[in-house]
């Protein structure tokens, strides 16, 4: 099974460099001036210069961009997320997991018949 495990590593090496090539993962490291995915306003936030908000500047953006107050609302489910994210993210896992493990099956699977028909091959067939 090591092809499996070398083909699995090259994939993720691959996946690791189109990342690092969108610029989705910064090559140098998280850096406060980083404007990348997060925006400048959460680097200036990490770096300190983060300015106190007034309350009524924040309830004025609530007004204008019309966000209710039940959005607002805590209802955390497991580890922050929703329930519904929570067991879509499950399922998505158990599901990958469970595709994982049928790839792996029948690839041992097919090394069996090829096995199989390469000894009859070389001896015969039995009789």
């Amino acid at each position: 099974m090591g092809g499996g495990q070398d083909r699995l590593k090259r994939w993720g090496l691959c996946l690791l460099l189109a990342l690092l090539a969108s610029g989705l993962i910064p090559a140098g490291g998280p850096s406060a001036s980083d404007t990348g995915p997060a925006g400048p306003c959460l680097a200036r936030a990490a770096s300190g210069e983060a300015e106190e908000l007034d309350p009524e500047k924040i309830q004025w953006f609530r007004e204008k961009m019309r966000i209710s107050p039940k959005s607002l609302e805590k209802e955390e489910g497991v580890l922050g997320m929703s329930w519904a994210h929570f067991f879509t993210m499950l399922f998505l896992i158990l599901f990958f997991v469970a595709a994982m493990t049928a790839l792996v099956m029948r690839q041992r699977r097919t090394k069996q018949l090829l096995n199989t028909l390469l000894k009859e091959e070389s001896h015969g067939p039995e009789r």
